[in-house]
């Protein structure tokens, strides 16, 4: 796995996304649910593997930001 994590980073680098790493497609997954396929919060939470809902909740209210960052990141 930290084989992978690297080659993400460097990856990212190499087109230009100085800021991203692999914990990024995390977030970008938990966002997706939650967003895009209206799931539960509960179901995104037990599907992240996530200790309580409580950590779900924490890990996307700021998700404005990040989509904020994402598309400052791209321009």
């Amino acid at each position: 796995p930290d084989c992978i994590s690297k080659n993400f980073t460097k990856a990212c680098r190499l087109a230009g996304f100085d800021q991203f790493t692999f914990r990024n497609t995390r977030n970008s997954f938990g966002a997706n649910l939650l967003r895009k396929k209206k799931m539960s919060p509960e179901v995104v939470s037990k599907l992240m593997r996530h200790s309580s809902l409580a950590m779900t909740s924490e890990y996307f209210q700021d998700d404005d930001y990040w989509c904020k960052r994402i598309k400052d990141e791209l321009n």
